[in-house]
């Protein structure tokens, strides 16, 4: 788009978005290149920078989450104020103090329910955001995806630690003796508050990227990554000898392929010397074409993304499923195994596994390896049911190495789900059906990502090495 259009396209966004005749529940603060929207719960901004570039968050101010955020360059009008539209939406929806559910547990249930209904009275006398609810110990697992913070009585606060190391994700606080014995509410929930503020931390596993000696181009790796209701777009751009130049995220509930190009014209603003936007996706990835799966927004059949970003950037595009990507990247990391699998069990679609055999990728015919969703499975419930306790997602998880072992027999299974409580506990559920000694090593790392980047750079390089021996 023509430079003129573009800063009259951004001046009449900028106006609109000021003089927008926004609801009573949300407070409007409106400055010379932005404006900033407050609910009780969010702080949101849209503000405009240099090159008519965009910029909107919305920040949970409860949570501490950033429930929305992207920036693009005013290229459509149209485009913008549907942006515009999604972000408000969320806006709205924080105007009332989300609920923040929690969960007593003691032997039999019994005391823990009454300790419930009384929390439960305190709370809503207070006008507090807590829901208390109270199951017996041996139901734990089916019920934990459905509360954030678990509370335990001091006859099984011995199991700790192992919850905890069983689900990471949650809060697993202890109830001290006294404050249990006298059914002490007060003292309870100013505990919680306590450690709530203490637990706010983020434990990441880092990935070296040094591990890759061969000198290339600057490389932009992107992965969309679904994340329950919502959708990420993270990118790393690396330089020549894979030094970090860059790197950002974007979050929204739907995503769009304008979505991506606001993204990547943004780094060609600042970078334009890009060898290779290379793409890490959630479904079948083949020829250049991709059919995503369960990312809202995206049409239900098969994008050509290497054909628009191709002619859009004129650049080499690099397309993979994204646990494909994670199973090279993975690989690269250790030279133990020369044959492993990565199994990526979500909770909100079908599982993705990504082979690799004797140290190479398998895509197989039209890049259907590893696609579980094909794989019929004699389950209890629906995949997707199943996918949302801890019970349900080792029933998964066990047919699905089950699947492995005997097509592939892998040296290593590299296992990526948040509720299997423990890799003994999947290896108890396997022997029941295979031989000990036949079972390969599992390893159960932290996250993902790390090894989604390296996979697109080996990806890339691999890709560029092709280029050069053509010429």
């Amino acid at each position: 788009m023509d430079r003129f259009l573009k800063e009259i396209n951004a001046a009449v966004f900028l106006e609109y978005v000021k003089s927008f005749n926004y609801p009573d529940m949300i407070e409007v603060d409106a400055f010379d290149d932005g404006v900033q929207l407050k609910t009780p719960y969010s702080k949101s901004e849209i503000k405009l920078h240099q090159d008519n570039i965009f910029e909107m968050s919305v920040v949970n101010s409860y949570t501490r989450d950033n429930e929305f955020y992207l920036h693009f360059q005013m290229n459509n009008l149209k485009h913008a104020q549907d942006l515009f539209d999604e972000m408000l939406s969320l806006v709205k929806e924080l105007v009332n103090k989300p609920v923040k559910k929690i969960l007593l547990s003691c032997t039999g249930g019994l005391t823990t329910g009454f300790f419930a209904l009384q929390l439960n009275d305190v709370s809503e006398m207070l006008k507090l955001d807590y829901y208390f609810d109270a199951v017996a110990f041996d139901e734990i697992e089916d019920v934990i995806n459905q509360y954030s913070i678990l509370l335990l009585a001091p006859q099984i606060a011995y199991k700790q630690a192992e919850l905890q190391l069983r689900f990471p994700n949650k809060l697993i606080i202890n109830m001290p003796p006294k404050v249990f014995a006298r059914y002490d509410t007060g003292k309870l929930i100013e505990l919680i508050k306590e450690t709530e503020i203490k637990n706010e931390t983020d434990h990441k596993e880092n990935v070296d990227v040094d591990i890759l000696s061969e000198e290339h181009g600057e490389i932009l790796t992107m992965a969309i990554i679904r994340n329950s209701d919502r959708i990420h777009v993270d990118y790393q751009l690396y330089g020549r000898h894979n030094e970090l130049l860059d790197k950002d995220n974007i979050i929204k509930y739907s995503l769009s392929l304008n979505d991506l190009f606001d993204v990547i014209d943004m780094i060609f603003m600042s970078h334009k010397h890009i060898d290779v936007i290379a793409l890490s996706l959630p479904g079948i990835v083949n020829e250049g074409k991709a059919k995503l799966m369960s990312v809202n927004g995206m049409p239900d059949y098969r994008i050509d993304f290497s054909g628009e970003l191709t002619r859009r950037y004129h650049t080499k595009v690099v397309l993979a499923n994204d646990v494909n990507a994670v199973a090279v990247g993975y690989h690269a990391t250790q030279d133990k195994y020369h044959n492993l699998t990565a199994l990526f069990q979500p909770i909100t679609t079908h599982a993705g596994i990504g082979h690799i055999i004797n140290d190479e990728l398998l895509v197989g015919h039209c890049a259907c390896a590893g696609e579980v969703q094909f794989l019929p499975m004699n389950l209890s419930a629906s995949r997707l049911e199943l996918n949302k306790t801890v019970n349900g997602s080792i029933e998964l998880l066990t047919q699905e190495c089950l699947a492995i072992i005997s097509q592939v027999a892998p040296e290593l299974i590299v296992v990526f789900n948040q509720f299997l409580p423990s890799i003994e506990r999947l290896k108890e559920e396997l022997i029941k059906y295979i031989p000990e000694e036949y079972l390969p090593d599992f390893v159960r790392p932290a996250e993902m990502q790390s090894y989604s980047y390296i996979g697109l750079l080996i990806l890339s390089i691999k890709e560029l090495s092709k280029k050069r021996y053509r010429q």
